[in-house]
């Protein structure tokens, strides 16, 4: 089973310091909660949820979930050092992975399903699985683990999507027709207005719209 590495590491700048994955939900849950239930219901391998700022606090509120908690005391550096500590955490042979930052935790099940069908089924040359949402790309996107050693060897101010761009051939894009992809929640308003956007979705016509 493909395991996944959910980013929880940031300092939540823009969201006041407050720790984005910890945000409560209308549904009397949190960011991080919600994220790890998608990843188990949608078939899921392992979850790796990986911490840096306020670590104590995301050690308590996670003690109760399914996971394995990965602290990287080098998250200050940048989140590809967070990605390559969550790497580093998964057991041999792992084959590929889900990746998944916590700026866009409403993902749809059915999306994390998806992508993880992808793997089964992707061309040999397709290294990097991205979700795309009216031609914008977005997360969480599948890795190969042919693709490890390029994140090892970034540094760790150096931003993922260079590899990517370096290699297009690696890439696969798959329209999946979810919002939640492409939302950043980086701020408060922009957490708020994907409440709303769920919200609607919960409620209104159309397959998927009650999709958690």
């Amino acid at each position: 089973m493909i395991p996944a590495l959910l980013l929880a590491a940031g300092g939540s700048t823009r969201m006041g310091s407050r720790p984005k994955g910890l945000l409560p939900l209308p549904d009397g849950t949190f960011v991080l909660e919600r994220m790890v239930r998608t990843c188990r219901e949608a078939g899921v391998g392992t979850v790796h949820v990986v911490i840096g700022h306020e670590a104590e606090r995301h050690r308590r509120r996670l003690a109760r979930l399914p996971v394995v908690v990965v602290e990287n005391p080098a998250w200050e550096s940048g989140r590809t050092s967070s990605v390559k500590a969550g790497l580093r955490s998964l057991p041999p042979g792992t084959s590929a992975c889900l990746l998944w930052p916590v700026d866009a935790p409403l993902v749809r099940r059915s999306t994390v399903q998806a992508l993880l069908e992808r793997e089964r089924d992707r061309a040999p040359e397709a290294r990097w699985t991205i979700p795309l949402y009216q031609g914008r790309r977005g997360h969480p996107v599948l890795l190969s683990s042919a693709t490890f050693p390029a994140v090892e060897a970034l540094e760790d101010p150096e931003p993922l999507f260079r590899i990517p761009r370096e290699h297009p051939e690696w890439v696969e894009l798959v329209e999946l027709g979810d919002p939640g992809t492409t939302e950043n929640t980086d701020d408060p308003e922009a957490f708020l207005q994907a409440l709303q956007r769920l919200s609607k979705e919960r409620v209104g016509p159309g397959d998927g719209a009650t999709d958690p």
